[in-house]
């Protein structure tokens, strides 16, 4: 799990280093600015009463005592991401060459409200009425991460078909941890529903995620693109002063706008 970690570091070194060196062969220039909007959704396989103990600075009250139970684990974290986006391309491309490009992209991003939820339900004889009980724990947080991609993309039309290979590192801000107790009668008009929440400090984490990107762009004029990007992957998350957990698959939807310096050419 800390390999993939590294492995984003390195991912996102290589294309730094890349684009500040460049090589005689293939030197980088800033060629597109842009922002973009979507979802990141992680799925922790290891989703339980456990993994969230791990993530709270008070342990001791994540606990349920002994009983029968229906437990339903959230293990699909999802939280809407937005933020903003740089391209470099090669400054050796030619026109007759423009319909095969490549380009190092980065971009910093914002998510927000990622929650994670286990919750605990157990029913409960109330004089012939089934009342349920429930305890619900919920991680709630954000994030706050950077991103860079090198895209082969293929021009069609004004159509940039793009794949490639990313990877991002980033941490969370702002966590809590809900402790949310409810009790719904089975007669509601009579008894309704009650519930208390106990919000508690939780610890922060580092992010790493390697992923594939697929994208599409539309040109809209001389300048303007309208792009598509989904992201497909996998990672690990660092809780620090505590575990490590895996995050597969980790996924992501993006779409946005970029202004290019440099004028469309059609494909040749």
């Amino acid at each position: 799990m800390k390999k993939t970690l590294l492995l984003s570091l390195c991912i996102l070194g290589g294309f730094s280093a890349s684009a500040q060196l460049g090589t005689g062969m293939n030197q980088w220039k800033i060629s597109s600015v842009g922002h973009q909007r979507g979802m990141l959704m992680d799925e922790y396989k290891s989703m339980s009463i456990d993994w969230m103990r791990g993530h709270t600075k008070n342990e001791e009250v994540i606990f349920m005592e002994e009983g029968e139970y229906e437990i339903m684990n959230e293990a699909c974290v999802m939280g809407q991401q937005l933020g903003f986006n740089l391209g470099l391309s090669s400054t050796n491309l030619k026109n007759e060459e423009v319909s095969t490009s490549q380009e190092i992209r980065f971009s910093v991003n914002a998510v927000v409200g990622r929650e994670a939820m286990v919750q605990y339900n157990e029913d409960v004889d109330n004089q012939g009425e089934v009342d349920t009980k429930s305890t619900v724990f919920c991680l709630v947080d954000n994030e706050v991460n950077i991103s860079g991609a090198y895209l082969l993309k293929k021009r069609l039309w004004r159509l940039d078909l793009g794949a490639g290979i990313g990877g991002s590192v980033g941490t969370n801000f702002n966590p809590q941890m809900l402790k949310i107790r409810s009790y719904s009668g089975g007669n509601q008009e009579e008894t309704g529903t009650q519930s208390t929440t106990e919000t508690y400090a939780a610890k922060n984490s580092v992010f790493g995620r390697i992923y594939i990107p697929l994208t599409i762009g539309i040109w809209m004029g001389d300048k303007m693109e309208f792009f598509v990007e989904h992201r497909i992957g996998t990672g690990a998350e660092k809780v620090i002063d505590g575990g490590t957990n895996q995050m597969g698959p980790s996924m992501a939807m993006l779409f946005g706008l970029r202004w290019h310096l440099d004028s469309f050419v059609a494909a040749k």
